[in-house]
């Protein structure tokens, strides 16, 4: 789906092909199940098959950092300021998540593409994009956090066990930017 076509103002989004990216390269190098392995990289010789995704995810790389670099406009990383939780969920160990943040913060760096690293409280955070980007609001920031839904942290940092960020377009932005979080 063409997203400028459905907003040609701009738009946020809540993820980034760069973040299924360095998830998919993290878990050849990682195992299916990262949860599973140490926080460092398995030491073990990968199979053919895991030979061919990984080449797989370095042909798919090029083409997500070619579509990053000619849609979006600007990109916030959420820093990971909680520990990895093992929920049952997501498989995630420490070292996987590093090497996907800074495999995200890598090619979005190397696009020319504005970078905010924030961090924080719920609040804290909204308030900050909020500021940088110049967007409207509807209601007061601590009102919908605090209307938000009844898991989110209102405390202590933001939620975060994956890679994260958050990607937008601010005023008489071109192009698309994009939200990018994992949690």
């Amino acid at each position: 789906m063409n997203e400028a076509v459905l907003a040609p103002t701009g738009f946020l989004s809540d993820g980034s092909s760069l973040q299924e990216w360095s998830y998919g390269t993290a878990r050849v190098v990682f195992g299916m199940n990262p949860t599973a392995t140490a926080a460092d990289a398995p030491a073990v010789t990968p199979s053919a098959e895991t030979r061919y995704f990984e080449e797989v995810f370095v042909q798919l790389g090029h083409a997500y950092k070619q579509h990053v670099r000619s849609t979006y406009d600007a990109f916030v990383h959420l820093r990971n300021e909680l520990p990895v939780t093992n929920d049952g969920h997501r498989p995630m160990n420490d070292g996987f998540r590093s090497r996907c943040d800074a495999m995200v913060l890598s090619a979005v760096r190397e696009s020319g593409i504005r970078v905010h690293e924030i961090g924080g409280t719920v609040t804290e955070r909204l308030d900050t994009i909020v500021r940088l980007f110049g967007l409207p609001t509807v209601m007061d920031v601590d009102q919908a956090v605090r209307e938000g839904p009844p898991g989110l942290r209102r405390t202590g940092p933001a939620p975060g066990d994956g890679t994260s960020g958050v990607g937008m377009t601010g005023p008489g932005a071109r192009r698309r930017s994009s939200t990018s979080t994992r949690h």
